[in-house]
C-alpha cells in the first residue's frame, strides 16, 4: 500500500531528527564557539516540546483526519528543520529546534493509529512489524550520518537533508490524500459534537457471550462509524447488537451470527439518521424480532443473510424509517416482515418466507412493497400493499 510506505518514509526522517543532533553537538558547539555542554540546550528544547505534544496529538488528529494531518506535520517540519539549518547563533537554532519538536511530534504517532485504523486486525501485527523497522533504522541512520555528513559537510547540511526528507515526505502523502479514498477523513460526520462525532469502531473476528445474564452484545452510542465484521454474539437478554444514537450514525454488519437475544439488531437514533447496511448475517432464535428499525430517519439494507426462530418478527418496522430486504431467508417466525408504523416502508426483493406464523403485516398507513419476486411458502397473511418495483 502507497499510503503506508509514504507514513513509512515520514517516520524514517521523524526519528532520525530525533538522534542527528546528538553527534552534531561537537561541530555546532565549534560554530558557536561554545562547549559541547552549552550546545546542548538544542536537545532538551526537541526533546521538551517533542515529548509534551503527545498529550494534544490524538484528540485533533481524530478530529481532522490522521493521514491529513501527518502530510501537514510533514510540510511544516520541512520548514522547521531548514530553519533549523539557517541558525546563526545558538539561541536561534535553540528556537528552530523548540519549534521542529512541535512539527514532527505529530508523526509516528498518528501514523501508528491511521494503521490500526484501515489495515485488517489478521494482517496489522506483521504491517507494524516492517513499518516500525522503519523507525529504527531512522534512529540509526540520524545518528549515524550525523557524525559522518557533520565532519565532511558540516552540522547545517545534515539539517538541510533531514529537511529535504521530510519535504519528500510531504509531497508523497499529500499525493496519496489527494488519489487515495482511504487517506481521506469522512466528511459527512456531524460537526460541533466534538472528537467522538467522527470516531470509526470496528469490531472484527471476536466471539461475545452474554451467557444469558449480559443485556446487549454491542451497545453504539458514540461515534459515526460502526463496523461488526465476523463476530458471534449470543446468549443476551436484550439486543445482539444495539445502535442507540443521539446523531446520525453509519453501520456496517457483515459476515455475522447472533443468537439467543431478545433482538438481534436494533437501529435508533434520536437526531439525524442510522444508514445501516447489513450483509451475510444469521439471527437465530430472537425472542422479539430480527431485525428492528426504530426510528423515522433510519434506511437499513438487509441482503444475504438468515432470520429464523424470531418470536416476533424476522424484520420489523417499529418506527417509520425504511427497510430495503433482498436475498434474505426469514423462516419459522412469528411475522416474517411486519411494516408496525405509519409511514414506515419496507421493500422486499428476492426473498424466502418459510413456515411463518404471518407472512407480512402492515398497519394502516405503513408499506411493504414488493418487487414480484419473492417466495412465500406455508405462510398466511395480506399480500404486500405497495406498487410493485420493477426487478433491477
Amino acid at each position: 500500500m502507497r499510503a503506508i510506505a509514504a507514513l513509512a518514509l515520514a517516520s524514517f526522517a521523524s526519528q532520525a531528527l530525533v538522534r542527528a543532533a546528538d553527534t552534531l553537538l561537537p561541530q555546532i558547539a565549534t560554530d558557536f564557539a561554545i562547549s559541547v555542554g552549552s550546545a546542548s540546550i538544542v536537545i532538551t528544547a526537541y526533546a521538551l516540546t517533542h515529548g509534551s505534544m503527545q498529550f494534544i496529538t490524538g484528540p485533533i488528529a481524530d478530529r481532522f483526519g490522521k493521514f491529513r494531518t501527518v502530510a501537514i506535520a510533514c510540510g511544516l517540519s520541512a520548514v522547521t528543520v531548514a530553519i533549523c539549518g539557517l541558525a546563526h547563533s545558538l539561541d536561534s537554532l535553540t528556537l528552530a529546534r523548540f519549534a521542529s519538536g512541535i512539527t514532527v511530534a505529530w508523526i509516528l504517532p498518528i501514523s501508528l493509529a491511521f494503521i490500526g485504523d484501515v489495515v485488517p486486525y489478521d494482517q496489522r501485527q506483521q504491517l507494524l512489524g516492517r513499518f516500525l523497522a522503519s523507525q529504527i533504522l531512522g534512529q540509526l541512520f540520524g545518528q549515524a550520518a550525523g557524525g559522518i555528513v557533520g565532519d565532511y559537510f558540516g552540522w547545517r547540511v545534515m539539517f538541510f537533508l533531514l529537511a529535504a526528507m521530510m519535504a519528500l515526505a510531504a509531497i508523497a502523502l499529500g499525493t496519496e490524500l489527494a488519489t487515495n479514498p482511504i487517506t481521506r477523513v469522512d466528511r459527512t460526520a456531524p460537526r460541533g459534537l466534538g472528537p467522538m462525532a467522527s470516531y470509526k469502531i470496528v469490531l472484527r473476528n471476536l466471539n461475545i457471550q452474554g451467557l444469558g445474564a449480559g443485556t446487549n452484545g454491542i451497545r453504539f452510542t458514540a461515534g459515526f462509524h460502526l463496523t461488526v465484521d465476523n463476530v458471534t454474539i449470543t446468549g443476551f437478554t436484550s439486543r445482539g447488537i444495539d445502535v442507540d444514537k443521539g446523531a446520525s450514525a453509519n453501520v456496517y454488519v457483515r459476515d455475522t451470527r447472533i443468537a439467543n437475544v431478545a433482538t438481534g439488531i436494533r437501529l435508533f437514533t434520536g437526531l439525524g439518521g442510522v444508514n445501516a447496511q447489513i450483509d451475510n448475517v444469521r439471527i437465530d432464535n430472537a425472542s422479539a424480532s430480527g431485525l428492528e428499525v426504530a426510528s423515522g430517519s433510519t434506511i437499513a439494507s438487509i441482503s444475504n443473510s438468515v432470520i429464523t426462530n424470531a418470536t416476533g418478527s424476522g424484520l420489523l418496522m417499529s418506527g417509520g424509517g425504511f427497510i430495503n430486504a433482498s436475498r434474505t431467508t426469514i423462516a419459522k417466525s412469528g411475522i416474517g416482515v411486519n411494516s408496525n408504523a405509519p409511514a414506515g416502508s419496507i421493500r422486499v426483493s428476492a426473498m424466502n418466507l418459510q413456515d411463518n406464523g404471518t407472512g407480512f403485516a402492515v398497519v394502516s398507513g405503513a408499506t411493504i412493497s414488493s418487487a414480484g419476486n419473492n417466495k412465500v411458502i406455508g405462510t398466511v397473511g395480506p399480500s404486500p400493499n405497495g406498487v410493485a418495483i420493477p426487478f433491477r
